[in-house]
């Protein structure tokens, strides 16, 4: 298979990393150091810009008016966009999660009510799945969603959602049907103004501070039948489709983190002088340097085998992808690490960039399923191949 990028795809990636180190990068130390309406403010902008350049519909397809970017072309945007700045890609990532499935599965309304003014840069999704009693496992979600009227009424608390605090909407799974596990979720768009909608405070977050993430509460909060996407009892395909999307982006993050560290490192190795020379002769820092590289080379091959198999439909689509979230977090974290050792105490300090990607890269470890319950997916799936 050949992963070599078309003249005209290089041109659409040199267009994306100009436009985020223009527009992006100037922000990812502006966003921890203001205050929250200045955040969300930036955060709007860096969502227009983004959508204006055609990167938030990159994996829409032309029919709903995205660019139907094949995953291997759009995991090289994501990878600069998250090199410039991860706080920005964090929350662009989880306004696309929920374009994807409206995409997918949303009827014409929805998506002109939303997935249009969402791709225009005009609007701020969020995907909330998590809660309190159910991380990846969305078999112990607790939201109901039960008949009313012509409509329903939603009750229950999502956690830890991306964007929560400032999405014009949100993407909600809730059983309509508890007795039938997995078989009776369902998928509701539930509008920022939507009567019923309470917003927790703001989560302090060692990482990713630009990004607003944050707890719902649904109380009495009520929905016309419109607002369910697709069908009844379909939602859990709905929240896995959404899921591969949002856990290659992990993998896609990641790398671009790895690429920042790697830049900054490089840079400041060619230019700290110790011992009256600059550090880049010594082979300790040299070796740091290439292990760096090693980690970002083997990295983005994982993720451009793993968004083939997503493009042609592979059977092991799924545990590719884990595999690269996986591989390419960990990556990610170690680099970090490598990074700050680079800088020395210089990288220490908080507000350097060292000490901020530090920060940032350990998320992907965490987000959209522990590293562990990839593991736990990869293990059952190597056992029912092989036997055992």
């Amino acid at each position: 298979m050949n992963f070599e990028y078309s003249a005209e795809a290089n041109e659409r990636l040199l267009a994306t990393a100009q436009l985020a180190a223009e527009k992006i990068q100037p922000t990812a130390e502006s966003l921890e150091a203001s205050d929250e309406s200045a955040r969300d403010k930036t955060m709007r902008q860096a969502h227009a810009d983004l959508a204006r350049a055609g990167y938030i519909g990159g994996p829409i397809a032309t029919a709903s008016g995205g660019a139907g970017m094949p995953m291997t072309e759009w995991v090289g945007h994501a990878e600069r966009v998250a090199k410039a700045c991860p706080s920005v890609y964090l929350s662009v990532s989880a306004t696309q999660a929920a374009a994807v499935v409206l995409d997918r599965f949303g009827g014409d309304e929805q998506k002109a009510a939303y997935l249009a003014p969402t791709l225009a840069g005009e609007k701020i999704g969020a995907l909330a799945l998590s809660e309190p009693n159910a991380g990846a496992d969305y078999t112990q979600i607790e939201c109901v969603a039960r008949p009313s009227g012509d409509g329903y009424v939603l009750e229950g608390t999502k956690s830890f959602v991306t964007n929560g605090p400032i999405a014009d909407y949100l993407l909600i799974a809730a059983k309509t049907n508890p007795e039938a596990g997995v078989d009776g979720l369902s998928i509701f768009i539930v509008d920022k103004t939507a009567s019923g909608v309470e917003y927790g405070p703001r989560l302090s977050t060692m990482g990713h501070r630009g990004v607003a993430i944050g707890d719902v509460r649904l109380v009495g909060c009520k929905v016309a039948k419109s607002a369910l996407v697709g069908g009844a009892g379909a939602g859990f395909g709905y929240a896995m489709h959404a899921l591969q999307f949002a856990r290659i982006s992990v993998a896609a993050g990641s790398l671009g983190i790895g690429e920042a560290c790697l830049d900054i490192s490089l840079q400041r190795a060619r230019t700290r002088i110790a011992g009256g020379q600059k550090i880049i002769k010594y082979q300790e820092v040299s070796f740091k340097l290439a292990q760096m590289k090693m980690l970002t080379d083997t990295g983005r091959l994982n993720l451009l085998f793993a968004a083939h198999t997503v493009d042609t439909g592979d059977a092991d689509a799924g545990p590719n992808v884990s595999v690269t979230k996986i591989h390419n977090s960990e990556a990610a974290t170690k680099i970090a690490s490598l990074c700050v050792q680079v800088f020395g105490g210089e990288g220490y300090v908080a507000g350097t960039a060292a000490e901020r990607l530090y920060r940032d890269a350990r998320l992907g470890e965490l987000l959209y399923g522990t590293n562990e319950i990839h593991r736990v997916l990869l293990a059952k799936d190597a056992i029912a191949k092989l036997g055992g």
